[in-house]
């Protein structure tokens, strides 16, 4: 197709324990592969499904707005 780039994205996934460094280690690894960071959502809601089936919304960022609902969760 014309005017379409032919290389693919390249996506990069960290994920580890609190404390592991990822963010450290992606700040080397992103730097090194000469990547920027970019969010996967503008907008995203966390649920906390531990009392199935009442899962319940506890934080979200809609519109730019953070919303936490429950802290402690």
């Amino acid at each position: 197709m014309p005017g379409v780039s032919k290389s693919a994205p390249r996506v990069v996934i960290f994920a580890g324990p609190n404390g592991a460094d990822k963010s450290k280690q992606a700040d080397a690894l992103l730097a090194t592969l000469n990547l920027l960071y970019l969010p996967l959502a503008d907008e995203w809601t966390v649920f906390d499904n531990s009392t199935a089936p009442n899962a319940r919304p506890v934080a979200a960022k809609i519109q730019g707005q953070l919303t936490v609902t429950e802290p402690t969760t």
